[in-house]
């Protein structure tokens, strides 16, 4: 990221954004504390989501709230039915209104399914017609929307501590040709052991999205999460997670992030600002915490790299090393210091 003090946004209000981010430090620096781990977890973050796509690659993007539309990802409503495409968007979130699938629908004409176990109900709205959606301020689809009463979950199972039933991002993605899919996740942590579950078991579900957004949450802790996360120290649990985003790198390519609007929206609090103690983040930048952001990635196989490169056929997943009951191994391990402090309270 561009962390020069001068360097200068080109965007004015999208939340999702293309390119280096500008990404200049606190002044004053906020923080009690400087962990050269927390710092160095940070840069090893912002480098593993750092955005690779130009409008070029793209043929432009589109922003729709966390997430930035690769343009090539997506294909024109009226090509699905005459070459026979069957693309589809699916979502886990667990918010009440879903607004990435009603994108989807409404601007591309795809039929979407969400997955939220918080709503009351199941159901399948048949939608209303291409265009009846346009500049409604309402829930509204143009297509075919499916609505289920389940959660994210890294395996299939029913209720265990919580009132909820889980459903895996494989098995909703399960008999899907490749590139057939628009995922969108958006689930408070459960995103972190879905996909350290593809990435042992079923890497070839990341060969059926055609895009993937996550609202990432590093810290969380979900519901149901499965017991060898549990016992797992914070910071052991923080650097897993990383080594999930280095690996993502394998299959997708980034096309925006969240951070550079996060660093604008930033603000000391006021006891921040009275000199006072201010709780370190776990994991920053010398410019922002970096506890909570958006990623949106395109298939490797959709946008090749500048020398004519396509993403990896297949990753032999088995040769990865395995971190101890948790399924994955830092592959540039950040080494603890002697005056590492422990988490803020």
């Amino acid at each position: 990221p561009a962390t020069g003090s001068l360097c200068l946004s080109r965007y004015s209000s999208e939340r999702s954004r293309s390119g280096m981010p500008c990404l200049p430090p606190l002044q004053p620096y906020p923080y009690s504390t400087l962990s050269s781990l927390r710092t160095a977890l940070g840069r090893r973050l912002e480098s593993a989501v750092a955005p690779d796509l130009s409008e070029k690659d793209c043929g432009g993007f589109e922003a729709s709230g966390d997430s930035l539309i690769c343009k090539k990802a997506m294909l024109d409503p009226s090509m699905l039915e005459t070459q026979g495409i069957d693309i589809v968007g699916v979502s886990f979130q667990l918010a009440k209104r879903d607004l990435w699938s009603e994108h989807l629908s409404n601007r591309y004409g795809l039929a979407t399914s969400r997955m939220n176990c918080r709503l009351d109900s199941n159901g399948t709205i048949l939608g209303l017609g291409n265009g009846v959606c346009a500049g409604r301020q309402a829930e509204c689809y143009d297509t075919e929307h499916t609505t289920r009463q389940v959660c994210l979950g890294p395996i299939p199972m029913q209720r265990w501590k919580t009132p909820y039933d889980y459903e895996s991002l494989r098995s909703s993605l399960l008999h899907m040709p490749r590139l057939s899919a628009h995922v969108n996740l958006d689930t408070v942590g459960a995103e972190w052991s879905t996909l350290e579950d593809v990435f042992r078991k079923h890497a070839e579900y990341f060969d059926v999205m055609r895009t993937l957004t996550i609202n990432f949450d590093i810290e969380a802790i979900w519901e149901d999460e499965l017991p060898p996360v549990l016992r797992m120290t914070l910071f052991d649990r923080i650097e897993a997670r990383i080594v999930v985003l280095e690996k993502l790198r394998d299959y997708f390519r980034v096309a925006g992030t969240t951070l550079e609007f996060n660093r604008e929206q930033h603000r000391h609090s006021s006891i921040c600002k009275q000199g006072l103690w201010c709780p370190e983040p776990n994991v920053h930048s010398m410019a922002n915490s970096l506890t909570k952001f958006s990623v949106t990635y395109v298939n490797w196989r959709i946008v090749e790299t500048s020398d004519g490169r396509v993403g990896q056929e297949s990753i032999n997943i088995d040769s990865v090393p395995i971190l101890e009951e948790a399924g994955l191994a830092p592959s540039n391990p950040v080494r603890r210091t002697d005056d590492e402090l422990p988490p803020p309270p």
